[in-house]
């Protein structure tokens, strides 16, 4: 306990030499002077006292001849004595834990969670175009606003949720809720997207104006957005639901045996740039990009001995592409004939199930044209503004 106080109070060892210093010891016990640590040496002796009663031995010590020298010093007094004028050093740990304080609103790292690799490197691009990267400032304003913004651009990250604390930024995506649906609450009829016969409607809200069996053209009105009331005034609803139609349509696709495509040529373009709290500094000495070119990007964090910075490196990877000469067989032209009727036909109809088809080949002297009849059910249903637009 007593080593505890002696480090904490100021003390000082001192050296009496010379005279009568057996007499100048007698004088401070009779003085009630708590000296430590008395050890005799050649000449006279050296003990420990605490520093307050040092400067009242100077008058014994003249009186009796003895010569007076401080040789060691110790305690907190001292020690912050050291340090008068030098701010810097006080200063110094007042701003380091203010920037630490300050960095946790930093993104120093990103986990993904509940997703596989190709749909983390969808949603990390995703981010990226959000200003959301490591070394990217961060509050919880920005925090919440990334999920919608998020659902608006990919509606496939349905239910996604940003956990952000100390610096680490943990996105976790539930793959087994859908993802909510969003639809436009206008009062648009629902008309016809081609000619067929009425299978079966699903009206959930609006007014049906057809019915199962009944045949029905392109652009004709199936689901009314007005609808009377008793009195007979007419007010509009949202229209909603589906009329599953059975169709008939005839796609016509021309293949040609010898084409032009770009190829990668085995050259590539290496560059790189940083991105440090928003602003990017680009490589002066990187290479020209080739005339035509296939770009993929590779960001990575800074870091400087496995401590990560708020920044990114951005590496660019550029492919050399060249137009080259492509000469099908006839089994391949007529092949890719064929996919190219079938993907005209689920761009029009996704959902569209087939049930009758017939084909016909004609070939002329750059390739082949594939006549494709198919007979198919699909839901027609289509807002007039899409109708229109098409």
């Amino acid at each position: 306990m007593n080593r505890w106080i002696g480090l904490l109070l100021p003390q000082v060892q001192f050296l009496a030499r010379g005279g009568r210093f057996e007499a100048f010891l007698s004088r401070c016990l009779e003085k009630g002077v708590p000296l430590s640590g008395v050890r005799p040496v050649p000449g006279g002796f050296t003990a420990w006292m605490p520093a307050r009663y040092y400067r009242g031995l100077h008058r014994p010590a003249r009186r009796c001849r003895t010569l007076l020298r401080v040789q060691k010093r110790r305690g907190a007094a001292f020690s912050l004595r050291r340090l008068r004028g030098r701010w810097g050093l006080l200063i110094g740990p007042v701003l380091f834990a203010l920037v630490l304080q300050f960095s946790q609103q930093f993104v120093w790292e990103i986990r993904y969670k509940g997703m596989d690799g190709e749909q983390q490197a969808r949603l990390s691009a995703l981010l990226y175009s959000m200003d959301i990267y490591q070394g990217a400032f961060l509050n919880q304003q920005i925090l919440d606003s990334i999920p919608g913004r998020i659902f608006l651009e990919s509606p496939e990250f349905g239910w996604l949720a940003l956990n952000f604390e100390k610096g680490c930024l943990t996105v976790e995506a539930d793959q087994t809720r859908s993802a909510p649906a969003v639809e436009e609450n206008l009062a648009e009829n629902l008309v016809a997207a081609s000619d067929g016969v009425i299978l079966r409607l699903n009206v959930q809200e609006g007014l049906s104006l057809k019915q199962p069996g009944q045949t029905v053209a392109r652009g004709e009105v199936l689901v009314s957005a007005a609808r009377p009331d008793r009195d007979g005034n007419l007010y509009y609803s949202h229209p909603l639901g589906s009329v599953i139609a059975l169709v008939k349509k005839s796609y016509r696709c021309e293949q040609p045996i010898q084409f032009e495509a770009s190829f990668p040529t085995g050259r590539l373009r290496r560059d790189w740039s940083l991105n440090i709290l928003g602003r990017i500094w680009e490589n002066p000495a990187g290479p020209q990009p080739f005339e035509e070119e296939t770009v993929r990007e590779y960001r990575r964090p800074l870091t400087l001995f496995g401590f990560a910075l708020p920044g990114l490196v951005c590496r660019t990877l550029g492919a050399e592409l060249a137009t080259q000469t492509v000469r099908l067989t006839a089994d391949g032209a007529i092949q890719q004939a064929q996919y190219a009727c079938r993907r005209a036909l689920y761009q029009e109809f996704p959902d569209a199930v087939i049930r009758t088809q017939s084909e016909k080949q004609e070939w002329t002297d750059t390739g082949v044209i594939i006549q494709w009849d198919v007979q198919f059910e699909a839901d027609i249903a289509r807002r007039e503004s899409e109708e229109e637009s098409s």
